[in-house]
């Protein structure tokens, strides 16, 4: 068999006894190790698809109904019993399919059913996402009061069955039943972003401003998201007062959402961003708005207007905030990097406080690792072509942090790298991360890394401290260069030093960032944008393009 050819070869390789190698096959065999992988459509969908069961048990229901909207109690009854689902959970089963197609009256007609047996009543969850899908007042209403009843008036639900009975009421004039139930036992069931982003859409579209921005400041609370339906209702609400005549309140309106996207650092959908375009074209009052969908790359230019954009740098007390927060967390945390002792560290910082001036730290296995380097002479040389880039062209001090094993790479590169830097070997088996963050806040806000890496760990152990987290994502994006050597050519991917999220004001214009649907790679970042100007401050701004950088104030 192919198991004793192998078993044999394996023998004359190498000096080890048969009775290994017959352990190595027998847990697992090798025809077992290498079965091919089922070409069946059927069964790969039902591994990679999760709404396959819910399309296969819809598909057996449709089936089953033929043309009839409705079912009798003798067709459920039928259709149950030709099912193999668990009897225990048949009922929410058939419940979840109908509300995922949306499908009203055989969800009515199989709430009566259970209604109208003795052997299965609706459970709160089923009659809460009866909920979700149907919009008649009465009987969201009687749904509702049924699920309180059950529960002997008690409005303590789980998660899922209270984000189906807020959506359902949500979406009629009965909305206001809702917030009680976001505001029982915070603590053991927090309000989801599902039930906030109704709320928040049902009151805009009710009028009552209040509710919906509290449920909009509560979204900003990781991990908790803004929906584009619940923007979509706001600048609904602008659009009713404008019809209404109340072009100034809908201007205070627009603004505040503006301000608000702007603080929280929102990227909207192209569909908002169409919605906000739209929504200035009906001023006739004031001066015409224009809207225009331009790029803005890396340099901070918006291709419509030729504004640039503000700068994104923290301040000298958010730099020093968060540098302390790293140097605490991250360099001197006992449970990340197990291979970095203590001494080490030290060691390093004794080492910078001697070190001459440098301004790029540069992360000497990670950049030397790119492209074709296959052989330790290959390394060096990537090695050399970045430090030169930057101590040449760039005109800049360089610290390199590297690995003592680097030392074995051939001298004569080498040494050429070490003429032309500052440099740090640490141990094989460090992590150097540690040392190029230590590095890089030592010298200032001015400093930055060229390295690769995400540094995922480091904003890991910040997690605990939001704010510190968004502070060190944003260092990270204005103070990380991302290198690529290949084929002895070296790029460099500078940093966006302008802030991606909503800038300007009324007097001077907005841009606007929005989602276009495309997938950005770790490094790239979002270059769509909407530009929102005036015809006097397009005339005013080209003849000076900094007259455009304005707060949101």
């Amino acid at each position: 068999t192919a198991d004793h050819i192998v078993l044999a070869n394996l023998k004359m390789a190498a000096p080890v006894t048969s009775r290994c190698f017959e352990r190595l096959l027998v847990i697992p065999r090798l025809h077992r190790i290498y079965r091919p992988v089922s070409t069946s459509t059927s069964r790969q969908r039902k591994v990679s698809d999760p709404n396959y069961k819910t399309d296969l048990v819809y598909s057996r229901l449709i089936e089953h109904a033929g043309d009839k909207r409705s079912l009798s109690l003798a067709d459920w009854d039928s259709f149950k019993s030709k099912m193999t689902l668990n009897p225990k959970t048949f009922n929410n089963t058939i419940m979840t399919c109908l509300v995922a197609k949306q499908n009203y009256p055989l969800a009515k007609s199989f709430l009566d059913y259970l209604r109208s047996s003795s052997n299965s009543k609706p459970s709160a969850l089923l009659l809460a996402q009866y909920m979700a899908l149907c919009s008649d007042e009465a009987e969201l209403l009687s749904c509702y009061d049924a699920i309180k009843s059950g529960m002997g008036g008690n409005l303590l639900l789980d998660t899922r069955t209270r984000d189906a009975v807020i959506c359902g009421l949500c979406r009629t004039s009965l909305w206001k039943e809702s917030l009680p139930l976001l505001e029982s036992e915070p603590e053991l069931c927090r309000p989801t972003s599902l039930s906030l982003n109704a709320v928040a859409d049902a009151a805009f579209k009710h009028g009552d401003m209040d509710v919906a921005w509290d449920a909009m400041q509560k979204l900003t609370q990781p991990p908790l998201q803004i929906f584009s339906s619940s923007l979509g209702a706001c600048l609904g609400a602008c659009s009713k007062l404008v019809r209404d005549g109340e072009t100034g309140k809908a201007l205070n309106l627009v603004t505040r959402l503006l301000e608000f996207l702007a603080n929280a650092e929102v990227v909207v959908a192209r569909t908002v961003g169409e919605m906000l375009k739209e929504f200035y074209k009906k001023f006739e009052e004031g001066p015409a708005w224009k809207g225009t969908f331009a790029e803005i790359g890396r340099d901070g230019t918006c291709s419509s207007c030729g504004c640039q954009l503000e700068s994104s740098d923290l301040t000298r007390q958010e730099f020093e905030e968060l540098r302390l927060a790293v140097l605490a967390s991250i360099m001197k945390g006992s449970d990340l990097f197990l291979n970095t002792t203590p001494r080490e560290l030290e060691d390093f910082e004794r080492f910078l406080s001697r070190a001459p001036s440098f301004d790029v730290v540069i992360d000497g296995l990670n950049v030397a690792l790119k492209g074709n380097a296959n052989s330790n002479g290959d390394k060096a040389r990537n090695l050399l072509l970045v430090v030169k880039h930057y101590t040449l062209v760039e005109k800049r001090k360089v610290l390199v942090v590297g690995r003592k094993h680097m030392r074995k790479w051939p001298r004569n590169v080498m040494d050429q790298v070490w003429s032309h830097c500052v440099y740090y070997l640490t141990n094989d088996l460090s992590e150097d991360d540690p040392f190029l963050l230590c590095a890089a806040f030592s010298r200032g806000p001015g400093t930055v890394v060229a390295s690769r890496d995400l540094m995922r760990n480091h904003r890991y152990k910040l997690h605990e401290d939001s704010r510190m987290g968004d502070l060190f994502d944003k260092w990270r994006r204005t103070h990380q260069e991302v290198l690529d050597v290949s084929w002895g050519k070296l790029s460099v991917l500078k940093p966006a030093r302008h802030q991606i999220s909503v800038q300007g004001s009324n007097a001077k214009g907005w841009h606007i960032p929005y989602d276009d649907g495309s997938e950005l790679e770790p490094y790239d970042i979002r270059t769509t944008w909407l530009c929102l100007k005036t015809r006097e401050q397009s005339v005013r701004h080209a003849a000076d393009p900094r007259q455009c950088t304005a707060s949101t104030e």
